[in-house]
């Protein structure tokens, strides 16, 4: 409130800064002459200070800050007299008004500020420790209590206050003490007295009436007379904005999506020629009905898209747009059989609007018109907050139809399975129009429905309560995007699904663009047959379309998983399920890292069935053999006898001839393996986990050995052995009942074997039930194997043959099972004993635990523990994801061959010039010596079509960005194949020496020039080339140089692709005399005149010398010349090692002495 101020007149009319005065000018008059030191300055204000901002408009208070901070840059000012700067004598208070004013939200206006700096002496703007408990009759004399009398600060602020004010005191400055009630309301009181936690206090004037009891305040010193100006804010004219066109985002990471060109194609080779698929195109992209966007909605029940229109209005409604296009379709037929352009046309016509009618459906009459008379669920779900509630459910049917194959024929409206249909839906809908109350029609009143001429009014509000329902589905679809729906009917709209992974930061991709019209829309081809077996799996007609926003909503669904999850192995397999590709299918592969001490380990993710003999009660497997068999392997599991209490104490696991194996139950899932009765330790056998047994001979006795494996770790092991051997001749029999109840369990992996197996082989097998590797070559030793893990129709396919690598007439036969395919299906992952690759490995797990170790004493300086592998190489950044045909044989050779050390057969040094390894293919003859033909990598390569190959572009958002990745289809060699060549062609080399006699060779004192010719009359070389066709022959004289002085003149013989080329040697290195020089070197540049007196003056180069001689030239130039890059900067080419040219700057009128030692100055004393 300005009203404190006595000066307020002045102020008001002041059109610059003022200081406001609170006392009336008298008493400020006696107060100067009173006082010994007069006001002056106070430089408390910068240290002590609160300074307040406020903002009136003329004398209303509008908003304000009780709280500001001095700027630490202190502007600089000068005199607009002297020009020179102004300098304070202590530190300024800075405040930045225009900092204040945007701070305070002002945007233009004439204003009037004040400036307040107060000393806050018991509480402040934050936290008030005193209020108003009563105010004396001529409100001249207050009195205040404390808030919180047991508060610290308070208590510390009012001991202060005791201790330092004393206002009573005709000595020093003058001091200023006032009641703060915020928004600039102070009132200035002239003595005090504490008493207990009361502070009364005299006012210097009454106090303003809006001040109530219990009215909050702190108390504050004024350390300077209020500051108040006048300010004008100019508002800020923003600039018309416009829109602006950006220019292209060259940094856009356009990889996640992709777009597929095609050429030019006009309106026939977008829609096909057929006219059935091409109108379904025409109706589905530019159809009449209201809606664009598609909803997922469950037309089965009323309940979820009728809310203000009649049902039964929109049943009649459909009925009638049928009988219309039976009308139109049987005009036009006979039209059709009338001869003539006219009847021609008019049948078009009809087609037409038959075509026109079914265009403008609804999306309800599309679902009666189109679908068959399936339900979206098996079992009937009601509406959560249903508009009827006592008529939910799925109880709306598509129209019967005639046939069960797409495209649907609908029953004629006239015949008894539409009538029977229609009466049956009209009934509920007549139910659901009686209990809607939201209905439109019943907001008119009653009495006019009944009138005789309300048709039409009926007919006109359903019309539009069906307008208001598109409305209200598409509203109430909005808040589907917050709810995940797997059926993709339902939920979300389809449209949709882009959008909302985009917020969570996905990009979804279209991988069926490249698809035709007709077969991304209707899921059919251009004559409008059904795709199957390509993109369509159980629905008859799946479009590419449909396909697409089914794989992109099961995405959406699971994006937490793959969010969270992502830059791991899991996220990809959660990628690789929402497109329905098989895992087993899918490579994933992590490259490099250490060597292990242990074999490789290979894991492989398996979809498999196995023999049920829990939920078949009876069937049999016989297996008759007429060979030497020395191993029984067989892989099983038994049921939970936690889960299935009564199972038998004793089961038969297999008979082979005399030789029972039988499984015993102890106690608990404890039990033991028997051969004829004598039983095994203790093993784990009930659990209903697996386990893989063998049956081997060992001498004179046959040995049971039964081990159980989880994660790649042998857990358990039992054995037991009896005297006994194989029948040469002789069956074996699962799920018989000799020694024991039929076995209640599953089996896997029946095995003969001609050779006693071995426990490292068997180990494998424990670990990797696909594996069949065996002691020496499973080609050989492997007499049979029948996986069961095949889901097969016995009724059907009675016996299987083997699958051992070496054919055999071994067959095993099926009888009497209870179900046809008595098969169970398991999803577990292998473990492989791998091959070892070299500088490559088969293990792809990157978290390792080390062994480390102590290799000195701990120091804080110097490292003492070295880990396991602290010298192996770095792990790759490489990254497979791919299909490769050469995966299922890596998987196939990996399974048949165990570990084998590829190293050994590709280290050979007298193969560093040979273009192959030959130990390697020896090897590699071993395994492909059991197949006839070849592998139809093609064949292979056509599965992929049925999957949606952006599944590549989609994976690229869950690698890490620094991964080297290899994705799509691979095509690579198999483990068993390694490419090779040569590192340079073979050089040999030979030392020939050929021998020829030169007649007249008696030397002669004459100086000319004599050439001695000879011959050779044998092949001298013979030059052969395999890496290219030029080569190069020539004579040179023998490494002994035995005719030292003597120079040869050959002719050089040089063959470029397929010509020859001659060239002869050289003058200065062939002739025995050097050539005589008659004149000198002409000169480069410099030029002779020659003046004849017959002829003009003409130029001719001068024969004299350019340069000098290195040492001539030196020691004249070269030799004396020193360079330094500038004054003062040290040269290489100097005595001293010092600048070129130095330069120092002394003062004459100055002496330096010193006496320290190594130091001169430049006064030296002697």
């Amino acid at each position: 409130m300005l009203t404190q101020y006595k000066n307020i007149e002045q102020i008001l009319e002041a059109k610059k800064s003022i200081s406001a005065e609170r006392l009336d000018r008298n008493i400020l008059q006696t107060i100067r002459t009173s006082f010994i030191n007069p006001v002056s300055f106070n430089n408390d204000i910068v240290n002590k200070s609160t300074v307040e901002f406020h903002i009136y408009s003329g004398e209303t208070w509008l908003t304000g800050q009780h709280k500001n901070q001095s700027l630490e840059e202190t502007p600089v000012f000068y005199d607009s007299v002297t020009k020179k700067e102004i300098r304070f004598d202590s530190q300024p208070y800075v405040l930045d008004i225009n900092q204040q004013v945007e701070n305070l939200k002002l945007n233009g206006g004439t204003y009037r500020i004040v400036v307040n700096f107060f000393e806050n002496l018991i509480g402040g703007y934050e936290e008030q420790h005193l209020r108003i408990d009563e105010i004396s009759p001529d409100r001249t004399e207050l009195r205040l209590r404390a808030i919180d009398s047991e508060n610290t600060d308070f208590i510390n602020q009012i001991t202060n206050y005791i201790e330092t004010v004393n206002q009573t005191s005709n000595r020093g400055f003058f001091q200023s003490y006032l009641l703060n009630f915020s928004r600039n309301k102070c009132v200035q009181f002239v003595n005090s007295v504490v008493i207990g936690e009361y502070l009364y206090v005299k006012l210097q004037d009454t106090l303003p009436d809006d001040i109530e009891n219990n009215f909050k305040c702190w108390v504050v010193k004024e350390l300077k007379d209020p500051y108040i100006d006048n300010i004008n804010i100019d508002p800020i004219i923003q600039p018309e904005s416009v829109n602006v066109l950006s220019g292209p985002n060259w940094q856009a990471n356009y990889s996640y999506n992709t777009s597929t060109e095609t050429g030019l194609q006009n309106w026939t080779d977008l829609l096909g020629s057929s006219t059935s698929t091409s109108q379904q195109i025409v109706d589905r992209f530019f159809s009449g009905s209201l809606d664009t966007m598609k909803l997922n909605i469950d037309y089965s029940d009323f309940n979820n898209f009728i809310f203000y229109s009649s049902a039964t209005e929109r049943l009649d409604n459909f009925k009638y747009k049928l009988s219309l296009i039976e009308y139109y379709t049987s005009q036009s037929l006979v039209l059709t059989g009338i001869s003539g352009s006219d009847s021609a046309t008019n049948a078009q016509d009809f087609t037409k609007l038959k075509t026109a009618l079914i265009g403008g459906f609804d999306n309800f009459e599309q679902y009666l018109y189109y679908q068959s008379s399936s339900n979206l669920t098996t079992h009937t779900i009601p509406v959560v907050n249903a508009n009827v509630p006592a008529v939910t459910g799925s109880y709306i049917q598509p129209a019967p139809k005639s046939n069960s194959t797409v495209p649907y024929t609908s029953y004629s409206i006239t015949s008894s399975q539409f009538e029977t249909w229609f009466n049956n839906a009209y009934e509920s809908a007549s139910l659901y129009d009686t209990l809607n109350n939201n209905s439109l029609i019943r907001t008119v009143p009653e009495h006019i429905q009944l009138q005789s001429d309300s048709v039409d009014l009926t007919t006109f509000v359903n019309m539009l309560g069906h307008h208001y329902d598109i409305l209200y589905t598409y509203i109430n679809h909005m808040t589907k995007i917050n709810k995940r729906e797997e059926n993709p009917k339902l939920g979300m709209s389809d449209e949709l699904l882009y959008s909302v992974a985009k917020q969570f930061g996905w990009n979804l991709t279209n991988g069926k663009q490249n698809q035709k019209l007709w077969e991304y829309t209707l899921g059919t081809s251009e004559t409008g047959i059904p795709l199957t077996g390509s993109n369509s799996i159980g629905d008859p007609s799946v479009s590419g379309e449909k396909s697409t926003y089914t794989i992109w909503r099961r995405i959406v669904n699971n994006l937490p998983l793959l969010l969270k999850s992502k830059g791991t192995k899991r996220s990809v397999q959660a990628l690789l399920s929402c497109y329905g590709i098989p895992q087993s299918l899918m490579t994933i592969n992590e490259y490099g890292g250490p060597r292990l001490e242990r074999a490789p380990v290979y894991e492989k993710l398996n979809f498999d069935y196995a023999l049920d003999l829990i939920n078949n009660t009876a069937g049999t497997v016989t297996v008759n053999y007429s060979e030497s068999i020395n191993t029984v392997e067989l892989r099983f599991r038994t049921a939970d006898v936690i889960k299935t209490p009564t199972m038998p104490s004793t089961m038969n696991l297999f008979t082979i001839g005399s030789n029972t194996v039988t499984l015993d139950y102890t106690s608990g899932t404890i039990g033991t393996v028997q051969i004829n009765g004598t039983g095994s330790n203790n093993i784990e056998l009930f659990d209903g986990g697996y386990l893989t047994t063998m049956l081997r001979t060992n001498g004179n006795q046959l040995e049971s050995i039964t081990k159980k494996s989880k994660y790649g770790k042998i857990v358990a092991a039992a054995s037991a052995s009896t005297t006994a051997s194989f029948d040469f001749e002789s069956t074996l029999t699962l799920g018989g009942t000799t020694g024991g109840s039929r076995l209640l369990g599953q089996l896997q992996e029946l095995r003969l074997w001609s050779c006693s197996l071995e426990e490292s082989a068997f180990n494998n097998h424990v670990k990797a039930p696909a594996a069949y590797d065996g002691n020496l070559d499973a080609y050989d030793e492997l007499a049979f194997r029948v996986p069961l893990t095949q889901k097969i129709n016995h009724a059907t396919t009675s016996s299987l043959l083997g699958v051992q690598p070496r054919n055999s007439d071994v067959s095993a036969s099926f009888a009497s099972w209870t179900n046809n395919t008595p098969y169970d299906s398991i999803e577990e992952t292998y473990y492989y004993d791998g091959i070892s690759l070299a500088a490559g490995t088969f293990d792809d797990n990157k978290i390792r635990l080390e062994n480390n170790e102590l290799v000195g004493t701990l120091d804080v300086k110097a490292r003492a523990e070295r880990s396991q592998f602290d010298k192996a190489p770095l792990d790759s950044a490489k990254l497979g994801v791919y299909f490769s045909p050469q995966t299922m044989i890596d998987e196939d050779i990996i399974a048949q061959l165990g570990f084998q050390s590829l190293d050994d057969y590709i280290g050979d040094p007298g193969d560093l010039n040979a273009k192959s390894y030959p130990d390697l293919i020896y090897e590699a003859s071993k395994y492909w010596k059991k197949y006839s033909q070849s592998n139809d990598m093609n064949a292979y390569i056509k599965i992929f079509t049925l999957f949606d190959l952006s599944f590549f572009k989609q994976l690229d958002q869950l690698l890490p960005a620094r991964v080297n990745k290899l994705t799509g289809l691979l095509v690579q060699p198999n483990v068993l194949e390694r490419s090779k060549d040569t590192i340079l062609p073979p050089v040999q080399r030979f030392d020939n020496t050929f021998n020829t006699i030169i007649d007249e060779t008696q030397p002669t004192a004459s100086g000319d020039y004599l050439q001695y010719v000879g011959g050779v009359d044998t092949n001298i070389l013979t030059l052969t080339a395999e890496d290219d066709d030029q080569y190069q022959g020539y004579l040179t004289s023998s490494q002994a140089q035995k005719y030292d002085g003597t120079t040869y003149s050959y002719v050089s013989l040089i063959r470029s692709a397929s010509v020859y080329i001659t060239s002869s040697t050289p003058f200065w290195r062939s002739d025995a005399v050097l050539p005589t020089i008659l004149s000198s070197s002409l000169s480069e540049f410099k030029e002779i005149r020659e003046i004849l007196p017959t002829t003009s003056a003409s130029l001719s180069l001068a024969q004299v010398q350019d340069y000098l001689p290195t040492g001539i030239n030196n020691q004249k130039y070269e030799g004396s010349k020193l360079t330094s890059p500038d004054f003062n900067i040290v040269s290489a080419q100097t005595v001293d090692g010092g600048a070129v040219v130095e330069t120092r700057k002394a003062n004459a009128n100055q002496l330096i002495y010193t006496n320290q030692p190594g130091t001169q100055g430049s006064f030296i004393l002697t």
